[in-house]
């Protein structure tokens, strides 16, 4: 029998909300005191501040992404354009 790690954030979260509830009571008649219950919570709120700061960040990634393409589109259309009417760029004197 085993025990995977979830692939996922919001499960590891979840396993590791039940693992620090689980170290306060028994962490040390058990001892299991490599972590304490105080450390556990620790890195899942630290865990759960990255995720939250890169969900906001691929937010805003996406956004720009919308105002991007449309722009990039209308700029290859002028400079296309501006090429087929200026003919190719000349070279400057030496």
């Amino acid at each position: 029998m085993t025990n995977p790690v979830p692939n996922s954030i919001p499960p590891l979260i979840n396993l590791g909300n039940q693992m620090a509830g689980g170290l306060e009571p028994l962490g040390t008649s058990l001892t299991i005191t490599q972590v304490t219950a105080a450390q556990m919570t620790a890195a899942i709120t630290a865990l759960t501040a990255a995720q939250t700061t890169f969900g906001q960040r691929r937010s805003a990634l996406n956004a720009a992404s919308k105002v991007l393409t449309p722009a990039d589109a209308t700029l290859a259309a002028w400079l296309g354009a501006v090429r087929g009417r200026a003919g190719p760029p000349q070279r400057a004197a030496s």
